[in-house]
């Protein structure tokens, strides 16, 4: 989770370095072009809004005299748009920038471009498709060892997102040695905050602290951005070492430096940082409020990087696709003109004039055929592509952290930091995260499932009653941990038969007793029942605590894509497919979903399905 936030420094770097590489004549005609752009190249860092008012007005004047390609506005949009997460726009402005350049014959701001687009791919994690980008600017000079640091430090960065700490440190030493001899202390301050976090990444946290102490203690010259990611770093450090109360007082300042640049990265890392230490201290309400943030800022993220990752694929599709068309088209018209200089000379003859005609027909025909069964194919692609980055980014944001939670766990049993009894308060943790962990996977590779293939239903008969009595077995002991009991009555009714999907059920069920556990108090308690119908057999699952929401019980019902998790009473999360599959499941089986809050007392959950 560390890692990602290295990627807008990234670009700071290749922005510092632009010097003006705007069209002479542009210049010397009106110079006011230069002028904003070099504003928005000093404000972006600090004030976005200022920033991109200064584009505009680069852009305004450009129109006004009439100059059709100024591919250093271009550039400045691209930077901007990827600063701001939109990855689609600034690809677009990418593009556009790798042309200008081009007809200019530029290859300093061609080699630029090529950075830039490096860099989107690191933001969607393709980094070894980032390196192969980030190398074909640096084929294209040699002697600019400010650009050379800029490229070496974004190659560092997609290796250390690769987890080769080894040849990270390679490049981030090459890319310092290329700072020092073009004197840019800008970008020395950038790369001593990366070295600092390679140290905390290696485990030398003092080694680590002071590298971000000696950074902070000379501030003059250091952006806005890099003195959050410096507190930030700081703030882990002293975290990690249980230095709560310096913790809490970097973390802040990292979160009002993250504020003022509007930066998601920083404030998702930040509110988690600040969530952690309240957890640590003690403090429940300002846990909660940075938990909360936290959530909204990576939900956030998540959700503009799922988009931007489909519209990247999409051009990318659409450019491979014009190149095929343009080929097809090329060699068809070919074909044609064949044939009709081959129709005229033959004319005459009015048996062979036919046989081409019958041919030239059979072609059209194959070829009709041909395009329709790509289109399928191409649409079933699409499918399984979105279907497969959606769930690869909610495996990558959601699961990484309980994992390292777990992780960490282990790690602090290994030295031997808990005494017995708290030993024991961590393995019931351990316990329930990986519960937790595990339903979540299973709830992954079903919702998966049902998106890439046409799923069917297999209606049998199944004992409800001994069904759930299965289900409870699995969730004993997570209960047991919470000190929640579960209490099944079976209403004096020895069996229950339902039409149902045996498969379908068992998913139903696990996720709404594990719901049921996640947000019961502790010391408290779950009811099972059962109500029977005219035509439906109900299973009644009530759960005490604080009863559900209706904004909430509204998102449930009405989203068909995604229903956010919140925080468990053990602080428990999930990634919101559990109930989404539970709405499919019950649609599919002709069952039904009743949420009933009850005030004071907590919630009541209610399925009915077909009685045998």
């Amino acid at each position: 989770m560390i890692l990602k936030f290295l990627r807008v420094s990234s670009f700071v770097l290749l922005m510092s370095s632009f010097h003006g590489f705007c069209d002479p004549e542009v210049s010397r005609s009106n110079d006011s072009i230069q002028y904003y752009l070099e504003q928005a190249k000093q404000k972006y860092q600090d004030n976005f809004q200022e920033a991109l008012v200064s584009t505009q007005l680069a852009e305004k004047i450009a129109v006004e005299h009439n100059y059709d390609d100024v591919p250093e506005i271009n550039f400045t949009y691209a930077g901007l748009f990827y600063v701001n997460g939109n990855y689609s726009n600034s690809l677009k402005y990418f593009l556009k920038a790798v042309s200008g350049f081009k007809n200019h014959n530029d290859v300093v701001g061609e080699s630029k471009s090529y950075a830039g687009i490096g860099l989107i791919q690191q933001a969607i994690d393709r980094h070894e498709v980032a390196i192969l980008y980030f190398d074909k600017a640096i084929s294209l000079i040699e002697d600019d060892k400010f650009l050379l640091s800029s490229y070496y430090f974004n190659k560092s960065i997609s290796y250390l997102e690769l987890h080769n700490l080894r040849k990270a440190k390679q490049f981030l030493d090459r890319s310092h040695k290329f700072a020092v001899e073009s004197n840019r202390k800008g970008v020395l301050h950038k790369i001593q905050n990366r070295k600092a976090q390679l140290l905390f990444l290696e485990r030398k946290f003092e080694k680590s602290k002071e590298a971000y102490q000696d950074l902070l203690s000379n501030s003059k010259g250091l952006s806005n951005w890099e003195k959050s990611f410096a507190y930030a770093g700081l703030a882990e450090v002293n975290l990690t070492l249980k230095q709560f109360s310096q913790a809490e007082k970097n973390a802040l300042k990292a979160y009002r430096y993250a504020k003022i640049t509007n930066s998601y990265w920083d404030l998702e890392r930040n509110t988690g940082i600040l969530s952690d230490i309240y957890q640590k201290i003690g403090d429940t309400i300002k846990r909660d409020f940075y938990a909360e943030e936290n959530i909204e800022y990576r939900d956030s993220l998540y959700n503009d990087k799922q988009l931007d990752q489909i519209n990247l694929l999409q051009l990318e599709y659409q450019e491979e696709e014009n190149k095929l068309l343009s080929y097809q088209k090329a060699a068809s018209e070919k074909k044609l003109m064949i044939i009709k200089i081959l129709f005229i000379i033959v004319v005459v003859k009015t048996i062979i004039g036919l046989v081409f005609f019958l041919r030239l027909r059979k072609a059209n025909r194959q070829k009709s055929l041909l395009n329709k069964e790509l289109s399928i194919k191409n649409e079933q692609l699409n499918k399984i592509n979105q279907s497969k980055n959606k769930m690869f980014s909610i495996l990558s944001h959601d699961l990484k952290s309980p994992m390292s939670s777990l992780l960490q766990l282990i790690e602090l049993l290994k030295e031997g930091a808990f005494s017995e009894e708290e030993q024991k308060e961590v393995l019931k943790e351990m316990h329930m995260q990986l519960s937790s962990t595990s339903l979540m996977l299973r709830n992954l590779l079903k919702w998966a499932t049902n998106q890439m293939e046409n799923n069917e239903v297999n209606l049998k008969k199944v004992d409800l009653i001994d069904k759930v009595n299965e289900v409870v077995d699995v969730y004993f002991v997570i209960a047991r941990n919470k000190n929640v009991t579960i209490a099944h009555e079976s209403n004096g009714l020895k069996q229950l038969l339902i039409y149902v999907d045996p498969a379908h059920l068992s998913v139903i069920l696990h996720n709404l007793l594990s719901n049921a556990v996640k947000f019961t108090p502790e010391n408290d308690l779950i009811k099972i029942s059962y109500a029977e119908q005219e035509k439906n057999a109900c299973l009644k699952i009530f759960n005490a605590g604080e009863p559900i929401k209706e904004n909430k019980i509204t998102e449930i019902k009405t989203n068909q894509t995604k229903v956010v998790s919140e925080f468990g009473t053990f602080n428990e999360h999930g990634t919101g497919i559990g109930l989404l599959l539970v709405k499919q499941y019950l649609l599919s089986n002709n069952a039904t979903l009743e949420i009933n809050p009850i005030e004071g007392k907590g919630t009541e959950f209610v399925i009915c399905f077909q009685k045998a």
